[in-house]
């Protein structure tokens, strides 16, 4: 088993994690072709053939540490929150649709609403994204939201605040999409299991 990296060792490797060893800073997501989606040292999204193959990564400008695990969209969008507070969405090659600031540190999973727009709770609260990036909404919550959210059949969105409560807000944008990761453990149930591919 290869140790982590240290910043030294990815400093010498030109900044980018080698294949294969890297140290995982979140959750994994798995896409319907059986694509693994997580986040390792840095904020980067890699991807992982289904037979552990290195696919490809994304590095973002700023160097974080993230603990949210990426969510996968119906039209195999991936989304991703870096820990500055910065909002992802990439094409399953890679390739960069959009970056948004949302204001704040981000240390959740984002959810995915069944219009396809993106929940975000942060350091200063919620915010909601469409699926083109545009801050659509902002609620300010005293001490700020860390726990990954939820959203329930009815479109109500769920999410525990550091006070010890649990916070229901009355949502307009659907349920879960029905895509194959499209919150924290990939469905109402928690089961953390991929769809068959």
């Amino acid at each position: 088993m290869n140790p982590p990296l240290s910043v030294d060792m990815i400093t010498r490797t030109a900044g980018r994690i080698p294949p294969g060893n890297f140290w995982l800073d979140s959750g994994i997501a798995v896409a319907l072709d059986g694509t693994l989606y997580l986040c390792a040292t840095g904020s980067r999204l890699v991807a992982l053939a289904p037979d552990g193959t290195y696919k490809w990564e994304f590095k973002p400008k700023v160097y974080s540490i993230n603990k949210a695990t990426p969510v996968i969209s119906e039209d195999r969008t991936i989304y991703f929150s870096s820990g500055d507070g910065t909002l992802y969405a990439l094409n399953p090659d890679g390739t960069q649709k959009w970056a948004t600031d949302t204001g704040a540190l981000i240390a959740a999973t984002p959810v995915v609403a069944a219009d396809e727009t993106i929940y975000v709770v942060n350091g200063a609260g919620l915010v909601t994204v469409s699926p083109e990036g545009k801050i659509l909404e902002r609620v300010a919550i005293a001490g700020g939201l860390q726990s990954s959210p939820t959203l329930g059949a009815d479109g109500t969105f769920y999410v525990a605040s550091g006070a010890g409560k649990i916070l229901a807000f009355a949502g307009t944008h659907g349920a879960l999409m029905d895509s194959p990761w499209p919150k924290f453990q990939a469905d109402l149930a928690n089961t953390g299991r991929a769809r068959p591919f």
